[in-house]
This record gives structure tokens, C-alpha cells and sequence, in this order.
């Protein structure tokens, strides 16, 4: 069988149409990720703030910086919270959480 140079352009071509199809797929599964993770955050947000509203106390500003600074207080609360496993567990064991012991710790105890 003889290659030709019509050939090696059309399976070029295939190739690049291959690729830039996995090129779109992997765009649009990102894209899909990404909003599922914001709506994630969405939801965790709202409901850390209807169960704790004193953090509708801070502010967002108009830099990552700023918010930085603004936000000290509940990342600084949420740190302390999660240091404390044996406190962590017990809150889930209270709230009837056992089941999400792994996911929400990250501790794998």
C-alpha cells in the first residue's frame, strides 16, 4: 500500500480534529466542575450564615486582599473549630453525622 501525501494530510487533520474534540470535552467538564463547586460554596455559605448570622457582620470588599482582612474572624472561628477533632467529632456524633465522619474532617478518623 502506497501513503500518499493526501493521506498524511487527511489523518493530520483527523488528528487535529480528535484533539481539539477532547480539547472541547475537557473544557466543558471543567466549566461543569466549576460551577458545581460554586454552587457547592453557594449553599455551604448560606447555610453557615443562616445558622451563624453574626457573620453577616463582614462584608465583602472590593479586593482578594481586603476580603482577606475582612474575613479574619470566621476563617480564624472555622480554624479553631476544626483543630479540635475530638470537638468535631462529637459535634457530628451529636448532629447524627457519622455517616459524612470522613468527608467533612478530612481526617479519615
Amino acid at each position: 500500500m502506497r501513503v500518499t501525501n493526501t493521506d498524511i494530510i487527511n489523518d493530520f487533520e483527523t488528528l487535529e480534529q480528535l484533539e481539539h474534540r477532547k480539547q472541547l470535552q475537557d473544557s466543558k467538564k471543567r466549566k461543569a466542575e466549576k460551577k458545581n463547586d460554586e454552587r457547592r460554596i453557594f449553599i455551604v455559605g448560606k447555610i453557615l450564615l443562616d445558622v451563624f448570622p453574626e457573620f453577616l457582620n463582614l462584608h465583602p470588599q472590593k479586593s482578594a486582599e481586603e476580603n482577606e482582612v475582612e474575613f479574619i474572624p470566621l476563617k480564624d472561628f472555622l480554624s479553631a473549630l476544626a483543630a479540635d477533632k475530638s470537638l468535631v467529632r462529637c459535634l457530628k456524633a451529636k448532629a447524627g453525622m457519622s455517616s459524612l465522619e470522613n468527608s467533612i474532617s478530612g481526617d479519615g478518623k
